[in-house]
């Protein structure tokens, strides 16, 4: 399993919002998450923060989330 969190700011509430996706390897559940991450992208900037600390930043596009999902660096 791939643990994604996104952390966005929201500026009318001045403050971060924290979400975390999990995302196993269905096509649906990604489906899912893609339609929720392109709400959040067209909104505003949207940080990607791996369990491994690696960080990327994105405004347009998923093509940096499908790269971040062939990324499995789960250990168990």
């Amino acid at each position: 399993m791939k643990k994604i969190f996104i952390v966005s700011y929201n500026p009318s509430f001045n403050r971060l919002d924290f979400i975390k996706f999990i995302f196993e390897n269905t096509e649906n559940g990604l489906i899912e998450s893609k339609k929720i991450l392109d709400e959040l992208i067209s909104k505003e900037k949207v940080t990607f923060e791996i369990e491994n600390d690696k960080v990327i930043d994105f405004i347009h596009g998923l093509r940096e989330l499908k790269v971040l999902c062939e990324i499995d660096e789960t250990s168990s």
